[in-house]
């Protein structure tokens, strides 16, 4: 189990509405080492633009890993999909996916796939739309394979897509793709809105799960709004979940904050149901 907090590589455009920590990656990986976090989840929308061997090396010097690679801003700051009814667009989303693949084995890393599998659209048969997703992650899971990487498919909420809201909705995706290392990723923001019970979700999907997005029902960090995040831990450890959580959160008020906010309130939990050990959280505020 490692606690990992998500960080922006550089050519991702700042902005209020990116969920991820961002600056200098060596200061960044520096700070959040120091709160306590175990590693990150890399979000990038270019990494052609990085020096893959300076990340690594970054990661190696701090002593943190890299879990996985999130593609949310390929189609947040791109708008690129798999399922663009234009197949240019299609092949640059598909494209840059493996490029982020490429980035994420050499790090040791999985991706996952969230927005940028695009929508159901008006004048495009639902039928059309899910041929071009399965087509298109049949493709980057065999990519993957050979770079010992896998896919993690994010159930996401209706205010985002209309495409796979839910966790049944994704695990029914998943097998229709049949590839072993596409999964699937949970997401507690997006199963407090979709699913009757969170815990009820947790304990169903777990055997499908490679990762574990936390934020609160506001999608700012955890502790701050309505989500009982002890039940949310003792339920994962009951349910045999020993992977990866990380946050993907809004970074109210500030990104230090943040990341500090979330750990204090996350790491007693870890704690108490597995046993994880405290790391001292320096200059809390």
């Amino acid at each position: 189990m490692k606690l990992c907090y998500q960080v922006a590589t550089p050519e991702v455009a700042r902005s209020g509405k990116v969920t991820a920590y961002q600056g200098p990656l060596g200061n960044t990986l520096c700070r959040l080492k120091d709160i306590g976090y175990d590693g990150v989840e890399f979000m990038t929308v270019d990494p052609g633009r990085l020096d893959w061997s300076e990340v690594k090396a970054l990661l190696a010097q701090t002593g943190m890993a890299a879990t996985i690679v999130c593609t949310g801003e390929v189609f947040g700051q791109l708008r690129l999909s798999i399922t663009d009814p234009d197949s240019s667009i299609r092949r640059d989303a598909v494209d840059r996916v493996k490029e982020i693949i490429a980035f994420a084995g050499v790090l040791g890393a999985n991706i996952n796939i969230g927005r940028v599998r695009g929508s159901y659209r008006d004048g495009i048969a639902k039928e059309q739309t899910e041929e071009w997703a399965i087509e298109a992650c049949r493709d980057i899971s065999e990519y993957a394979a050979e770079r010992k990487v896998s896919i993690a498919l994010e159930e996401v909420c209706f205010e985002e897509t209309n495409f796979i809201n839910t966790l049944a909705q994704a695990r029914e995706f998943m097998t229709r793709v049949n590839r072993s290392n596409f999964r699937l990723m949970m997401d507690v923001f997006h199963m407090h809105i979709e699913e009757k019970s969170i815990e009820e979700g947790l304990r169903e999907y777990t055997k499908d799960t490679i990762n574990i997005h936390l934020a609160d029902s506001n999608r700012k960090y955890p502790g701050q709004c309505a989500l009982n995040f002890d039940n949310i831990v003792r339920t994962c450890v009951e349910s045999g979940y020993h992977g990866p959580f990380c946050t993907e959160i809004f970074q109210y008020p500030d990104m230090d904050t943040a990341a500090v906010r979330s750990y204090a309130h996350l790491v007693p939990l870890f704690e108490k149901y597995y046993g994880r050990a405290r790391w001292r959280i320096k200059d809390d505020k």
